[in-house]
């Protein structure tokens, strides 16, 4: 069946907002380490023990996101080929920004600025002692030492570089996505344009903002890496403790 290009944008606008959504939620969690360490292991896992449920939902963000970038693409190619037909003498922006001229290859850098996240935090490739780390509570019960995976991850500054770079390119691919997504569903008058415009950069930010604050954090000591003792991180401790359990 062939979908209308008005059909695409709804396509694109309604996965953008779910997926923004779950970003939004994703940083009210993260910001749960500047309350220590329990807070974010508890956060952790809580998490794990919905077991399956949290891999479906994983694989539906991802599914999601896919659809979101399909579409992108089909709506990014289809009208860069109308312009071109209506332009003599070749396709010259005029209006468009930059944003809205690289959303393709923003969306790409974001999704490869994901796997990277991932292999990261959830499946342990870029470091696979973090898959082993464990907090010990008083009751015998062991958890998912996620409070040293980060601060012991964001302690090199070139990860933080990684997610710097990550992070700015996230800003503009949500700028312009964002707008274009209040534009589709309505927001689009001379009023709404504005405030839509003026907004959603701020909106956008804050959300940056928010999940930078982390690495941020870490890397100038607002988050400690130690909070137990001098000496040894967190992260050499619990490393140290599960590999003479081996």
């Amino acid at each position: 069946m062939q979908l209308s290009s008005l059909t695409k944008k709804y396509i694109v606008a309604a996965t953008g907002f779910c997926l923004f959504l779950f970003l939004i939620g994703h940083m009210v969690g993260n910001l749960l380490i500047y309350r220590g360490q329990d807070a974010i292991n508890t956060y952790g896992e809580k998490l794990k023990d919905t077991g399956p449920l949290l891999w479906a939902a994983r694989l539906g963000l991802l599914a999601l996101l896919a659809v979101h970038l399909y579409f992108t693409i089909v709506l990014t190619t289809e009208n860069n080929a109308a312009r071109r037909n209506r332009y003599v003498g070749g396709f010259r922006p005029k209006e468009s920004t930059f944003a809205s001229r690289w959303m393709i290859w923003t969306g790409v850098i974001v999704l490869a600025f994901l796997i990277y996240h991932l292999a990261h935090f959830t499946l342990y490739w870029v470091n696979s002692d973090y898959g082993i780390l464990h907090e010990d509570l008083k009751d015998g019960h062991t958890r998912h030492d996620v409070f040293a995976m980060v601060t012991h991850a964001f302690s090199n500054p070139i990860v933080v570089l990684i997610y710097l770079g990550g992070m700015a390119v996230i800003f503009t691919h949500l700028a312009h996505g964002v707008s274009s997504m209040l534009q589709t569903v309505g927001f689009s008058n001379l009023r709404w344009s504005r405030i839509r415009k003026r907004a959603t950069p701020i909106i956008v930010g804050l959300l940056v903002a928010g999940f930078l604050s982390v690495p941020l954090g870490v890397l100038f000591g607002l988050i400690k890496r130690d909070p137990k003792g001098p000496g040894n991180s967190q992260y050499t401790t619990a490393v140290e403790r599960n590999a003479a359990r081996r």
